[in-house]
């Protein structure tokens, strides 16, 4: 079982348009010390990740072009799931597009 069984698109996890605005300012009043212990998590994992699949020969170098074309690599991979696409507008920001 890979997780992706369970996956829905947002809009089938709402009843209402209301239920949907109360979730989404819900996640707005977060506060640092709320999202603290998540940004520690994924932090963890990508480091996990990172030694499970690019440092694999365990030499201890870090190779900057591996770990960017190995996010790249997953980033491509989810957005190919959604049935999207994407092109980088300025260094902070991206664009995306519906696949026809």
């Amino acid at each position: 079982m890979t997780g992706e069984e369970n996956l829905a698109p947002a809009y089938q996890r709402y009843g209402t348009y209301e239920e949907y605005l109360a979730d989404m300012e819900t996640s707005e009043s977060l506060s640092v010390e709320d999202i603290e212990p998540i940004w520690e998590q994924m932090v963890l994992d990508a480091k996990t990740e990172f030694f499970r699949e690019c440092a694999a020969d365990e030499s201890d170098i870090i190779s900057v072009p591996e770990i960017a074309g190995h996010i790249i690599t997953e980033f491509d991979k989810i957005f190919d799931r959604c049935g999207l696409w994407y092109d980088f507008g300025f260094m902070c920001s991206l664009t995306c597009y519906k696949k026809e």
